[in-house]
């Protein structure tokens, strides 16, 4: 090779530049993004706005909002301060039925595995006297059939109690079917009246 000659240049190889220009991303994964990024941003719109345009009527922007016009007196309710509007109740099992009146909107009810079968495990109570536990527990329904209302049931298997969360009631009279159901077969259903005023 002389001094001062030039070299010639391979042909440029266009192969790299084409590996560049290759959509990186797919069509579905662009339309996924952009489905995301909408609700995303309507998300956001709604936290700020509570969902209206500005020239629409009613509330505005939560950071322009009024002041509450109450005094702070009226504006420091606890949450759990509306104790009327609740009230728990300890059935007592009584296969003829029981009666409770309330002026609550909604109850909830708590008690013993009603009609359990005792097996021969001792279980310590809450006093510390030993007493024997429920066997085979299987299920508990209590529904208001006046309201259709289908309650769930928390229950403890070793201390044999149960809890419902709270169930709405109707003004006057609500009756609540609540059956028990062992693994041996064994029912025990019994209906609570809970008038409310």
């Amino acid at each position: 090779m002389a001094r001062g000659q030039i070299l010639p240049c391979r042909p440029f190889d266009a192969q790299p530049i084409r590996l560049l220009m290759k959509p990186r991303f797919s069509g579905a994964e662009i339309s996924i993004f952009c489905v995301v990024s909408l609700i995303f941003l309507n998300s956001v719109f709604q936290l700020f706005t509570d969902g209206r345009f500005s020239n629409e009527p009613g509330r505005l922007p939560i950071a322009l909002e009024k002041p509450d016009s109450r005094t702070p007196a009226q504006s420091q309710q606890a949450p759990a301060a509306n104790i009327d509007n609740f009230v728990p109740y300890e059935t007592k099992c009584t296969s003829t039925g029981e009666f409770f009146q309330t002026n609550a909107a909604k109850i909830r009810i708590a008690g013993s595995l009603c009609g359990a079968p005792i097996d021969n495990r001792q279980v310590s109570s809450a006093s510390g006297a030993s007493e024997p536990a429920p066997a085979g527990f299987s299920e508990a329904k209590i529904e208001n059939k006046s309201t259709n209302f289908n309650a769930t049931v928390f229950h403890d298997q070793v201390g044999g109690k149960f809890s419902t969360d709270f169930i709405p009631l109707e003004q006057g009279k609500n009756r609540i079917e609540l059956l028990f159901k062992y693994k041996n077969g064994k029912k025990f259903p019994f209906q609570l009246i809970v008038e409310r005023k």
